[in-house]
């Protein structure tokens, strides 16, 4: 047999061999049928999973919405900072709603609309402080999605056949 047929004959058995795990699967008919948890990851591309891919500026952009939650952590799966810059942005937006409401939204200076110069210290402070945890929320979340891009590439495996001594021909494969 040349290295030609050889080659040919095992293009064609990779395909079938490859249909044939496809249908066991389901995904021949469309659909994913009945199957043992084993059977899942038998398909390379057949995960059922949330995509692998998540955007860093989206991530940012979720992160700096004005509202008091880190949704842009909780988009890169990491709950974690996602819970604890969510609590970060409650502790410091609670009591600067607390001092607006206490002592009202009026313009002006002085005694005049209830605030002294220690309230408007204590509101820039805490929309300062509200504005930095924010933006650092962003930054986390945006390098959250690279390291989650990162983690979730998709690993392909090649396969190579090549001549051996004699004549033969050796299955060769490079996973990266």
């Amino acid at each position: 047999m040349s290295n030609r047929a050889a080659i040919l004959m095992a293009a064609a058995f990779s395909m079938v061999s490859g249909r044939a795990a496809l249908a066991e699967c389901g995904m021949a008919m469309g659909s994913h049928g009945d199957h043992d948890a084993g059977d899942h990851d038998a398909v390379e591309g057949h995960h059922e999973a949330a995509p692998a891919y998540r955007s860093p500026g989206l991530a940012a952009v979720l992160s700096l919405t004005p509202l008091p939650v880190d949704f842009g952590n909780f988009y890169t799966d990491n709950v974690g900072w996602g819970v604890a810059y969510t609590a970060l942005e409650l502790g410091l937006a609670a009591p600067m709603m607390w001092l607006a409401a206490d002592r009202g939204m009026g313009h002006g200076s002085g005694a005049a609309n209830g605030w002294s110069s220690g309230d408007r210290n204590a509101m820039i402070g805490l929309v300062s402080g509200y504005f930095v945890v924010k933006l650092v929320a962003g930054l986390h979340a945006a390098h959250n999605a690279e390291l989650f891009n990162h983690e979730h590439q998709s690993h392909s495996v090649t396969a190579t056949i090549v001549p051996a001594n004699g004549g033969a021909m050796a299955l060769a494969s490079l996973r990266f």
